[in-house]
Order: structure tokens, then sequence, then C-alpha cells
């Protein structure tokens, strides 16, 4: 019996944190309050809440807003390990220190499959 009561606890603690609204920067806070107000400018209903908003927009996400958001977290040695990445695929295995070799003495200019190039 002692071994459910932590299951339970666990699963509490889990939903609590799925439904726990993450903070929001000031910015994208104001920018939410004022679509919360343009949407509640109305006769009927109830309020429309934060949570519908964003629930709505969240829904509205594709696989191409997800990958600019993904690419908006690379740095420059993200985007200089993909290139090498990359270039390995198409050319065969070297180490780091003769692609950047390579790179610096010009005899790679771009790195096909990787978005900016190298």
């Amino acid at each position: 019996m002692s071994e459910s009561k932590p299951d339970t606890e666990k699963q509490k603690r889990s939903r609590s944190q799925l439904s726990r609204v993450k903070k929001l920067d000031p910015e994208t806070a104001k920018l939410l309050a004022g679509i919360r107000d343009k949407v509640n400018k109305k006769d009927h209903g109830r309020k429309v809440k934060d949570a519908d908003i964003l629930a709505k927009a969240l829904g509205l996400l594709t696989s191409t807003h997800i990958q600019e958001l993904q690419a908006q977290t690379y740095s420059q040695k993200d985007h200089l390990q993909m290139a090498f990445e990359s270039y390995q695929k198409q050319n065969g295995k070297l180490t780091m220190d003769d692609f950047l070799g390579k790179l610096m003495r010009g005899e790679i200019q771009k790195v096909k499959g990787v978005g900016g190039g190298a």
C-alpha cells in the first residue's frame, strides 16, 4: 500500500507542473494582455482567459514554425558543428582541425545541406 502513495504523489506533481503557467517576458505579457483586451470587447459570453488565447495560438503552430524556433537557438558553434557533420557525410571522415583548415584556406566555400553554409 505504501508503494502506491509515491506514484500518486508523483502523478499529482506531474499534473500540477503541466498546468503551471511559465513566466512571460514583459513584452510578450503586454502583447498577450492587448490581445485578451481586444477579444473581451464583446457584449455577451464569459471573459476569454490567457490560457484560451495561448491554446488557440499553439494549435496554429506548423512544422515550419517549429523549425524556425529551433534555428533561432543555434549558436555559431552549433552552425559550425552542423556544417562539419554535413561535410563529413558528403566527403568522408576528417577531423575538425582539418575541416577548419580547409575552411580558412578557402577549399570549402559552402557546405551542402546546411542553411547558411559554413
